[in-house]
């Protein structure tokens, strides 16, 4: 009888220790269920798989807290102004992972000072002065002064997509027409650029070299393909020197980042490249950005195509280099103040090309 007792007893002991371990994990999958069948929807679309079991949990635990923050953001923005997706290809990638492959790379230097002293700290000038009266709209895609949006992939080269975007913008206003420049010879062949390409560059430095009277130009991308996609290729930073050019940067400068001054500088100077935090950017699906969680410090470089208002909000439009299958149509829009400086840093180092002409 004793025996029997202490048996029934033993039994009710483990029941009462391992129950709320069942509870709570009964409790997690319930919760977990809606974002698993979004996970598996992402990884159908962006065709995502992970090498072994544990690696594909690690990113679900990560997708899943994203949906947390894509949630707030939605709500943040009411669906009236951004919209946030799951459907992005970085949705299983935490924050630091997705702000550090970029490749914008300021040489460590604070951006927490005046926009008008960054690009001082990194190259000395010259600086433009822009007098031409804005538009109330501006739009160089409509104008036919950009070419299809590019993919940078998991190579850190946004610095060399935002420097070809300048010149291609520029080479419409000189010339009236424009073709598709190569990043992947300005990775190879840039003597200004900190490594192989793939870990960073700065536009500033690279519209500079281009600039310079001893650089000989700049190769199509037809004739000087991107190869980097990957951010693996062994070959990138080997200049292909025998490759024939085809443009030429005559003149480039550094805008103030003040909100007016970058204004005049779009209509005089054409497509603008200019750094931010790329954090707003991980979910973005549609709309203009008008709550951006960010900070001031670039990782990231753009080229600002255009500007406008939508309902009543004044917006940026900006080129990226995430493919077409980024935002809208591979572009997104962002707040535009009217006086002072830019959101997410994008008044930090503003640089344009002030000619550009074929050879």
């Amino acid at each position: 009888m004793k025996f029997h007792a202490f048996i029934t007893l033993s039994i009710l002991l483990m029941l009462f220790v391992i129950y709320p371990s069942i509870t709570t994990a009964t409790t997690t999958t319930n919760t977990n269920t809606s974002s698993y069948k979004l996970f598996t929807e992402f990884q159908t679309v962006f065709k995502r798989k992970y090498k072994n079991e544990q690696e594909r949990l690690t990113r679900f635990k990560i997708f899943h807290e994203n949906m947390e923050k894509i949630e707030y953001l939605n709500s943040v923005d009411n669906h009236q102004r951004a919209t946030y997706s799951h459907l992005t290809q970085w949705a299983d990638m935490t924050e630091t992972e997705f702000t550090n492959m970029h490749g914008y790379s300021s040489s460590n230097i604070d951006e927490t000072n005046t926009p008008d002293t960054i690009c001082q700290l990194l190259i000395p000038g010259p600086h433009l002065s822009p007098t031409m009266k804005p538009k109330a709209s501006l739009d160089y895609v409509a104008l036919g002064a950009t070419v299809a949006v590019k993919n940078q992939g998991k190579c850190g080269s946004c610095w060399a997509h935002a420097t070809t975007a300048v010149v291609e913008g520029r080479l419409k206003i000189d010339t009236g027409n424009t073709t598709s420049l190569s990043e992947q010879y300005l990775m190879d062949c840039d003597t200004t650029r900190v490594c192989n390409g793939c870990c960073g560059g700065l536009p500033e430095r690279t519209l500079q070299w281009l600039a310079n009277s001893t650089c000989p130009g700049i190769a199509s991308e037809q004739q000087y393909p991107y190869e980097s996609e990957s951010g693996t290729d062994p070959t990138t930073g080997k200049c292909k020197s025998s490759i024939p050019l085809v443009a030429k940067v005559t003149g480039f400068g550094i805008v103030n980042g003040e909100a007016s001054s970058m204004l005049s500088a779009s209509n005089e100077y054409g497509v603008l490249s200019v750094t931010m935090d790329s954090k707003p950017l991980q979910f973005y699906k549609s709309g203009i950005i008008t709550n951006p969680k960010c900070t001031t410090t670039g990782n990231h470089a753009v080229a600002i195509v255009g500007y406008g208002v939508d309902n009543g909000v004044n917006y940026w439009k900006v080129r990226n280099s995430y493919g077409k299958q980024f935002g809208e149509d591979g572009y997104f829009r962002i707040i535009r103040s009217l006086s002072g400086i830019s959101a997410c840093g994008m008044s930090g180092c503003v640089v344009a090309s002030t000619g550009a002409e074929y050879v």
